[in-house]
């Protein structure tokens, strides 16, 4: 089987940055742990490299540097026309893309029925969160150019059943797709340590935005009267007006001694930080599927987390984790309350059935199965 695929990937020995390059690079360490006799061809933009590097005996990563200041002019122009190129000459069984939005720009009817798209996104969702006059227009660009092309795509990946929900209209006209939840990468599964006490601690992993909801979690901190905790947030502030707001609400609350912000980590430097902590916490008010929320299960880690997007598909409550309204601040202090108290024993058996789900759903090598068994239904189809 071949594949070609339009995916962000980080290149060699630099860190992984976002969602989507994260589900990129976890999926195709997947493909190399099963040995599958799939060649695979990965295109990712870059700015400021063009080479192939190859990553196993026939897997290469296509890195391509752009020629054009806007990704939508670049996708058009450049990646479109090198798509259908290859899909003449290379002859690829399967043209799989990672992502919405601008990406549908991609499309292309002469490899209509070999073409799949994966939904990480929810663009009528994020557009309501977005933190800026200019990322809106972007958002509602990129949502126009999505409802006009996503009716031609034949098949689908849809990484929550909450995606899949939202996609009743498509799934009506008789699209082909698969619910298939993202992969974590394997660092975080080697990393669970059932044994460990790690006490108190508290951490949270994303980008420092109002969709986030960081400050909820501030909020709640105060209001539930704990002292008993350290938080430790890991990520960078997307605006200077969110930061100011974080920071006050921090001297207003007195938190200043509870809580380290560490900017940015490697993966590894977050491995470090989660084994000092009992809890993730993700306050969020628009999520579709977050990776941190199945990194912190794969590490046998407890997840606390508002009820939206696919959270409640991750998390079963009271078993694997805590859920909680999104946006109640009353509610999640209760929670945290009831967190930080746990017994021990209590603890540790939440943490086993977590690590034990994430299992069952996450596994790089398990995920990537159940693409390439989507691959050859869409190749046999045809």
């Amino acid at each position: 089987m071949k594949v070609l695929m339009f995916a962000p990937y980080p290149y060699p020995n630099k860190p992984v940055h976002g969602g989507v390059e994260t589900v990129s690079y976890n999926l195709i360490q997947g493909f190399k742990q099963l040995n599958a006799k799939v060649e695979l061809l990965v295109l990712s933009m870059m700015h400021d490299v063009d080479e192939i590097v190859n990553i196993s005996p026939t897997i290469n990563i296509h890195y391509l540097k752009g020629g054009h200041s806007s990704r939508k002019v670049e996708l058009k122009k450049h990646i479109k026309p090198l798509l259908i190129k290859l899909n003449q000459e290379w002859k690829p069984d399967i043209i799989h893309i990672q992502g919405n939005g601008s990406n549908f720009l991609l499309y292309h009817k002469s490899y209509r029925h070999k073409l799949v798209y994966t939904q990480h996104g929810i663009l009528s969702q994020e557009i309501k969160h977005s933190y800026s006059l200019r990322r809106r227009l972007n958002y509602l660009a990129a949502l126009t150019i999505e409802k006009r092309n996503a009716p031609k795509v034949s098949n689908w990946i849809f990484i929550s059943q909450y995606n899949q929900n939202l996609n009743s209209k498509l799934i009506a006209r008789g699209i082909n797709f698969r619910c298939i939840y993202n992969p974590v990468n394997p660092i975080y599964v080697d990393a669970m340590n059932h044994d460990a006490d790690p006490g108190k601690g508290l951490f949270f992993v994303g980008n420092l935005t109002p969709r986030k909801g960081l400050h909820d979690l501030l909020y709640a901190l105060y209001k539930s009267k704990e002292s008993d905790y350290h938080l430790h947030v890991v990520g960078g502030f997307a605006s200077t007006d969110y930061e100011s707001k974080i920071r006050n609400i921090v001297t207003d609350c007195g938190l200043e001694t509870k809580i380290t912000f560490h900017g940015w980590k490697t993966s590894e430097d977050i491995i470090k930080i989660a084994n000092s902590c009992r809890y993730l916490v993700l306050p969020s008010h628009q999520e579709t599927l977050p990776c941190v929320i199945a990194e912190a299960m794969a590490m046998g880690k407890v997840a606390i987390a508002s009820r939206v997007g696919g959270t409640s598909e991750m998390i079963n409550d009271g078993e694997t984790g805590f859920l909680y309204n999104v946006g109640d601040t009353e509610e999640l202090a209760t929670v945290l309350h009831k967190a930080l108290h746990l017994k021990r024993q209590q603890y540790a058996e939440m943490s086993k059935n977590a690590s034990n789900r994430a299992n069952k759903l996450y596994l790089p090598a398990e995920v990537a199965n159940q693409t390439l068994s989507f691959y050859q239904s869409i190749i046999t189809h045809e």
